[in-house]
């Protein structure tokens, strides 16, 4: 089986919530009553009980957050390891990026094991800085807060990772592709990392499968191609 074939499989793994993650990609703008009304990250778990417990015979190894609402994001991770969840994933979004909510992306940071934001939105978070701090300081920062491993994506540049246990940092290039729509690249991205990195592959292996993956979902306009086999 192919690289590209065994990014595939895996970002279809993370798409169905099938196998090794169990993701729930929700956003206010879909649930506008859900968040206001939910607004704890237990009550946002329990609303979808149906959906986990249709799970049931999958092990929830692991779990990504989409973006939703920072404050949302902090409540999750102890709902989600009470449920059995042993790898907890976050994507902060770049509205939750500002140095105003940095000590809540702090908090949250604190309760996950893999971070993935994007270079645009750790700019965001430390914008108040007179000098920002570089990358490799600033993976280094986000993992101190946390994560074990921290992923910055960087778009047509690929992902910077850094792994806090081992010390580590590594460059992945993106994977080429016939660029169409780059809308979803980052998801696509995250969903193939985290399928692999459930599936217990290294740090790089992951991020290459996730790069792989993001180039699927530039190929073609929208999401429901990657569901053709």
């Amino acid at each position: 089986m192919s690289v590209k074939q065994i990014a595939r499989n895996a970002l279809l793994t993370a798409l169905v919530i099938a196998a090794f993650v169990v993701s729930y990609r929700v956003t206010e703008a879909d649930f506008p009553r859900l968040f206001r009304d939910l607004p704890k990250g237990r009550d946002l778990l329990t609303a979808f009980a149906d959906q986990i417990d249709a799970l049931a015979d999958v092990p929830p190894c692991a779990l990504h957050i989409a973006p939703i609402s920072i404050r949302t994001q902090r409540h999750l991770p102890p709902a989600v390891h009470e449920r059995g969840a042993r790898w907890i994933s976050a994507d902060p979004g770049e509205r939750a990026m500002t140095p105003a909510l940095r000590p809540v992306v702090e908090e949250m940071l604190a309760q996950v094991d893999v971070f993935l934001p994007s270079e645009q939105e750790v700019r965001s978070l430390f914008a108040d800085y007179v000098h920002p701090p570089d990358i490799s300081r600033t993976l280094r920062w986000l993992a101190a807060c946390g994560p074990r491993v921290v992923v910055i994506k960087l778009g047509a540049r690929g992902a910077v990772l850094y792994d806090r246990a081992r010390d580590q940092q590594w460059h992945v290039p993106a994977y080429p592709a016939a660029v169409i729509d780059v809308t979803g690249a980052g998801d696509a991205f995250c969903g193939g990392f985290m399928a692999r990195w459930a599936a217990g592959d290294d740090v790089m292996d992951s991020a290459v499968a996730g790069a792989v993956a993001a180039s699927f979902a530039i190929e073609e306009y929208g999401a429901l191609h990657l569901f053709q086999t």
